[in-house]
């Protein structure tokens, strides 16, 4: 009896070694997460620089607008 569970528990230990070894399906899944979230990242970073793109265009805009009501008013006050 006693042989037997040595053997039994010599085998778990074996498999339990196994089990938490990396094989190559661990690694792929570890790699389809990381793949997964340098995707979201890289999305989050295009709306971001999307967001400051589109306000710079704004404050351009203003800035061309406001130079363009001065040169009305210098004429207007010629």
């Amino acid at each position: 009896m006693d042989e037997f569970i040595k053997d039994t528990f010599i085998e778990d230990m074996a498999e339990v070694n196994r089990v938490e070894g990396i094989s190559e399906d661990y690694v792929w899944y570890q790699s389809q997460i990381l793949t997964n979230k340098m995707k979201y990242w890289q999305m989050e970073f295009d709306k971001i620089v999307g967001v400051m793109e589109a306000r710079h265009k704004e404050h351009l805009k203003i800035i061309s607008d406001l130079l363009d009501e001065i040169k009305e008013l210098k004429k207007e006050k010629e």
